[in-house]
């Protein structure tokens, strides 16, 4: 089999089909969780929203096959570059699910709290280095892994974290997680607190069935109004400007209220040394040695 990097590839505008989605969720390993239906379809949903960070983007090869590719760094991937992110939100969602809504949203809001403090906490470590070279160019390093990127922190940064703040934002919407654990036949607030008794093979059948059902006229109406959402593709991405600040573009603007945000606010991170968020770990690196 070709790796991606070697496959011929045809430059075309690429999206993730319902199958897709439905493998990757599938690759998490969530078999076995009481609530793996409804966490399935929240990182279903939370994989539609997301947009990959710069400057990765998604092609396909001849043979239909989807991977990521990084033109900086010539490296391509079968593994989405927020694949950690991704797991990441769907183990806080198992969490979520357990609890009634006020615990919930104090955890959730707890948990942005956390990971703004650690943008900032990681931002610090980098610096940026002029080009000795005389040409007007600026490389930055991370001063303990001493990782050089041409690309700004939070350009690599950004969308990693305006998924998980989407991500939150989805959580915080009490419709929505009814609506999770109804068509994901997720069990009720509380339910993590017992085990399972080893005796609900039939049960677990008819959720099944269920769970198929629903998500097909789930996706029926997903790809209604799909257009401009799944991976970023080649014609589609976008340049960030050095001073640009992450900004809260989704359009669930009540819940990001919730969060304390409006629509088009910047995050609280223009007092960080980069201006903005620190870059999120993702395989393959990002980053690549500068000569």
């Amino acid at each position: 089999m070709l790796s991606p990097a070697t496959s011929q590839v045809r430059r075309v505008l690429v999206r993730w089909t319902p199958e897709e989605r439905a493998t990757y969720t599938a690759s998490l390993g969530l078999t076995g969780w009481p609530a793996a239906p409804a966490v399935r379809r929240f990182v279903d949903d939370t994989l539609a929203d997301a947009e990959l960070p710069p400057p990765w983007f998604a092609k396909r090869d001849f043979e239909g096959r989807l991977f990521f590719s990084n033109p900086n760094t010539a490296e391509s991937s079968w593994v989405h570059p927020l694949d950690g992110t991704l797991r990441e939100l769907a183990h806080i969602c198992i969490g979520c699910l357990g609890f009634e809504e006020k615990e919930r949203d104090t955890r959730v809001h707890a948990m942005l709290s956390q990971w703004t403090s650690e943008v900032h906490a990681e931002v610090a470590k980098w610096y940026a280095v002029p080009d000795k070279k005389g040409k007007k160019k600026t490389y930055y390093c991370h001063s303990q892994t001493q990782e050089v990127s041409w690309e700004r922190p939070e350009k690599l940064a950004s969308r990693a974290y305006d998924l998980k703040l989407r991500a939150l934002g989805k959580l915080l919407d009490s419709s929505y997680v009814r609506g999770l654990m109804q068509a994901g036949s997720a069990p009720v607030a509380g339910c993590f607190a017992t085990g399972d008794d080893g005796d609900d093979d039939e049960d677990d059948d008819e959720d099944e069935d269920e769970q198929d059902e629903s998500e097909e006229a789930w996706d029926e109406d997903r790809e209604e109004g799909a257009k401009g959402q799944g991976p970023e593709t080649e014609t589609c991405v976008q340049e960030v400007g050095q001073d640009a600040l992450l900004k809260v573009e989704s359009p669930s603007g009540a819940v990001l209220a919730e969060l304390g945000f409006e629509e088009g606010d910047d995050l609280g991170l223009q007092g960080s040394p980069l201006g903005s968020a620190t870059p999120q770990p993702i395989t393959p690196s990002s980053s690549r040695k500068l000569s």
